[in-house]
């Protein structure tokens, strides 16, 4: 069985120390509220919190308005830096703050990236054709469904996730569970 789950102040300080470019992070909800960070202390966590949620609604707003499909991510660039805003399952929303020489393009945000996102999209892809909230692989079959750059062989000799491709699923509202020879992908409610 996998370890027990982090906590989600954990998990973020570990992306804060895996992706040198990544300053500042939290997850707030969708009213405003702050729920996790890891955040530089001059930051007030509850005014980052409600901007990030209007910035976040504005962004969908402008989408409908401007008929460009379902809102995905919101990249802000200014002279120091990015601050990348996504919406993290149907509750919640990732804030990202970077630093100017970051390549927004291979962080864990971009759902074609190498950082868990064409995992995420399989598994989702599985799970909606199959209308279910949970669904469960045996693990050997890993390989044939993902990419070897997600996937690692365990202790006990299976196929296994990497833990960025565990906290990306966490993020976007899946978690992800060993039982043996079995993996289990729940959605949160």
């Amino acid at each position: 069985m996998d370890s027990p789950p982090e906590n989600l102040d954990d998990i973020l300080k570990k992306l804060l120390a895996s992706i040198p470019e990544v300053k500042a992070v939290a997850i707030v909800s969708n009213e405003g509220l702050p729920i996790a960070s890891a955040l530089p202390q001059s930051i007030n966590e509850t005014r980052l919190a409600a901007l990030t949620a209007a910035l976040n609604s504005l962004a969908k707003c402008s989408f409908i308005e401007m008929k460009k499909g379902e809102f995905n991510q919101l990249n802000i660039k200014s002279s120091n830096g990015c601050i990348l805003i996504q919406q993290a399952g149907p509750n919640a929303i990732l804030i990202v703050s970077t630093t100017k020489d970051a390549k927004l393009g291979s962080l864990f945000l971009d759902s074609d990236s190498k950082l868990g996102g064409q995992a995420y999209e399989k598994i989702i892809s599985i799970m909606k054709k199959e209308s279910v909230s949970k669904l469960t692989i045996d693990r050997k079959y890993l390989p044939e469904i993902l990419s070897e750059s997600v996937i690692k062989i365990a202790k006990d000799g299976l196929p296994s996730l990497r833990r960025f491709v565990i906290n990306f699923f966490l993020f976007k509202g899946i978690k992800i569970f060993y039982y043996g020879n079995v993996v289990k992908f729940v959605k949160k409610d």
